[in-house]
């Protein structure tokens, strides 16, 4: 080979690749794919470390992360936009503790609170939230670990990157599709029905998928999971909350513990498990923050959850302008009190 024709050569196959998986990257977002980060650790600590003195944060679990987006809620109150700390299916109690331990910290905590979890005797959802905290603390005195959090969070995957998308899956599909072209539905699979933005709000697409499927595994989920705390237990963990919405309420902080829409199947099993009166009652009737039940808002109780427990992703911006509403309203009902 003539000199001077292998760096022409790299350069030749390195444009071939980019014009490859630029075309793959267009075929899969027309097929409906999007980009989304891995909802994992890493994530959740550069959120953790971008938290300031005055920030919002939503705590909890993916409710939260589903219902609500960042800069709706920037349009609506004013100021940067939300900081996402929910971890999905785990305790809001830990990360809220933890925020209390924070002698600086004094914004607005939005605590998406479930009844079920944060009021199970157990108490196995606060080990996730937990490891949280450790690995967070842990990357305080690794700044190559702060680092690579960062990075990660601030580059979504390529859509070509799915996992659905890995050339085995699609090559194999090709191959199914030349067999039997006639049972043959398309060679690209569905794309998923949730992403997570960088910012970790998460986006729910119940048009993608099968939600009766969804609605068995949620109440699968809540039976076979946990126990209901027994009345003293009960006010064992309504004074944690209660010590800890009093250190960061004490600094000029606000902490709002919102019960977001639960429907259908998934409300009525969450009420025999956990009825209102004995356990999300008893939260607002403690005084400790300020409670928001959506059923008690006519703005917040007319969006529906297809899955019994989550917002779809078109609701996500109608439903935070209404919170934010109720919110301030809820404040200005407080300050009017003698």
């Amino acid at each position: 080979m003539p000199a001077g024709s292998w760096p022409r050569a790299w350069l030749l196959a390195a444009a071939v690749c980019v014009v490859a998986l630029g075309s793959w990257e267009i075929i899969a977002r027309n097929a409906g794919f999007v980009p989304t980060i891995g909802d994992d650790v890493k994530a959740w600590i550069a959120t953790r470390d971008r938290v300031t003195p005055r920030s919002t944060v939503v705590l909890g679990t993916s409710r939260g992360q589903a219902a609500l987006d960042p800069q709706v809620w920037a349009d609506e109150v004013g100021g940067r936009p939300a900081l996402q700390l929910a971890i999905a299916g785990a305790s809001a109690r830990p990360v809220l503790e933890e925020l209390a331990d924070l002698e600086s910290y004094r914004g607005l905590v939005i605590v998406d609170f479930v009844p079920r979890i944060e009021f199970d005797a157990t108490q196995h959802r606060a080990a996730g939230a937990d490891a949280y905290i450790v690995a967070y603390r842990e990357a305080l005195t690794s700044p190559a670990r702060r680092a690579e959090a960062h990075l990660r969070a601030a580059l979504p995957s390529a859509v070509f990157r799915h996992q659905a998308l890995s050339p085995r899956r699609v090559l194999g599909a090709v191959g199914r599709a030349v067999a039997a072209p006639e049972s043959h539905d398309g060679i690209l699979p569905a794309p998923p029905y949730f992403s997570v933005r960088s910012d970790r709000f998460m986006g729910l697409d119940f048009a993608l998928v099968d939600t009766a499927s969804r609605v068995s595994a949620l109440s699968g989920q809540i039976t076979a999971e946990g126990r209901p705390a027994n009345p003293a237990e009960l006010q064992g963990i309504l004074d944690r909350l209660r010590r800890a919405v009093f250190r960061i309420e004490s600094r000029g902080g606000r902490v709002v513990f919102v019960h977001f829409p639960h429907c259908g199947a998934i409300a009525e099993l969450e009420e025999r498990v956990f009825p209102r009166a004995d356990y999300w009652d008893r939260l607002a009737a403690a005084e400790i923050g300020e409670t928001v039940h959506a059923a008690d808002y006519p703005s917040l109780n007319r969006f529906g959850c297809p899955d019994g427990s989550h917002l779809d992703v078109r609701d996500a911006e109608p439903f935070t302008r209404a919170l934010a509403r109720v919110l301030r309203g809820v404040r200005a009902a407080a300050t009017d009190r003698p």
